[in-house]
């Protein structure tokens, strides 16, 4: 296990890294992929989003004005990754479009280059200091998780640390669509390794990404993730299970089919 709590399962598989696929400066980079996100695309997430921040102001969530965290996990080395540059810029375009106030936060185990710390503190980011492993328990801040292509068990923990009726329609959270999870016929594992994500099919509304113009992989199978519909309590009472530490892989990998989704699985481990 790493120093950062995650553990790293090397595999053969080459690592779809570029680093040195351009002479141009990351910045440059980072702006040219904000540039490059479609219109389409990109107002999908932002009329969305903009609903659900009314939806929030109407159940009085906001105290002064409208404050919403962005906790983003598993993003990867922009330096690094061509998906991870178009997913750092999608988010930072995002939050600037919606204009809200709150944290905006980011962690990722894969070892980060001093250009990329340069770009988080240009663009406004806080670099978490320690893994939480997606445990995070909300203030009663909305939330916006956003955690693309992130093993099974970060969500899975992210939905127990806040798991209750209060948090939960506090919370939206963008990554793997869950009912993929049960689409695979993972039940038994899923129930018995991530039992919030299982439970959480019954309660989440989903609402999948449109098609991303530049490579499907970079957002494939995306969606967002919410509850604000009237939840029935008794679907959340269910024995406790503690969370469990996660396990990510060195390599940058984006899901393409259900065929390489279930290869990813099998490759994740408990400790």
């Amino acid at each position: 296990m790493e120093a950062d709590g995650f553990t790293v399962v090397k595999k053969s598989k080459k690592s779809k890294k570029f680093s040195n696929f351009s002479n141009k400066s990351l910045k440059v980079k980072l702006e040219e992929k904000t540039d490059n996100i479609d219109f389409k695309f990109f107002n999908y997430s932002l009329e969305f989003l903009k609903e659900q921040i009314e939806y929030w102001e109407e159940k009085g969530y906001f105290k002064n004005g409208s404050e919403v965290d962005i906790i983003c996990y598993g993003i990867g080395s922009p330096s690094d990754s061509i998906n991870a540059q178009y997913q750092l810029s999608y988010i930072y375009k995002l939050r600037n479009a919606l204009n809200v106030k709150g944290k905006f936060e980011v962690f990722d185990p894969v070892e980060q280059s001093k250009e990329d710390l340069e770009i988080y503190s240009d663009w406004g980011f806080e670099i978490i200091p320690h893994n939480e492993e997606a445990k995070r328990s909300i203030d009663n801040t909305p939330t916006i998780f956003y955690m693309p292509h992130c093993p099974k068990l970060l969500y899975n923990n992210v939905l127990g640390a806040n798991w209750n009726l209060s948090k939960l329609d506090k919370i939206v959270v963008i990554g793997n669509r869950f009912e993929l999870y049960d689409d695979l016929n993972l039940d038994k594992s899923l129930k018995e390794i991530c039992p919030y994500l299982y439970n959480c099919l019954d309660l989440v509304k989903i609402d999948i990404f449109p098609p991303f113009a530049y490579d499907e992989t970079v957002f494939n199978d995306t969606s967002f993730h919410r509850f604000q519909t009237k939840l029935n309590p008794k679907l959340l009472e269910f024995e406790f299970k503690p969370l469990l530490s996660a396990v990510i892989s060195s390599d940058e990998e984006v899901i393409k089919s259900k065929e390489e989704l279930e290869e990813k699985l099998d490759n994740l481990e408990i400790e």
